[in-house]
């Protein structure tokens, strides 16, 4: 039988590193409106590719659900009202499958 023993040194519940929360908010930012400066210490081409992952995995709740909304609007609006929403609405509900209903409030 295995036994771990618990190093009563090391904290259960580590304390982040300074500066670690204004560095999630600045990403955050970042991947929420990428016309913003990106953090100087995230390299360009990865935080590129990952604000596009991040939107495009975003747009694809609000588009598998609202296609016909998608078809009544030239894409360049569709892409624009998206980009607005994932930039503008903070939201209530942290599910991926609640992302339909955060678009609907915001609409």
């Amino acid at each position: 039988m295995n036994t771990v023993s618990i190093n009563p040194e090391v904290s259960p519940t580590p304390q982040a590193p300074a500066g670690l929360a204004s560095f999630q908010q600045q990403i955050g930012a970042y991947l929420r409106n990428p016309d913003l400066a990106r953090p100087e210490s995230l390299p360009s081409r990865p935080a590129e590719i990952y604000s596009e992952l991040v939107f495009n995995n975003l747009c694809s709740f609000v588009n598998a659900c609202f296609p016909v909304c998608r078809t009544l609007l030239p894409q360049r609006h569709w892409d624009a009202l998206s980009r607005q929403f994932f930039r503008d609405w903070f939201s209530h509900r942290p599910l991926f499958h609640e992302i339909p209903g955060e678009f609907l409030d915001y609409l």
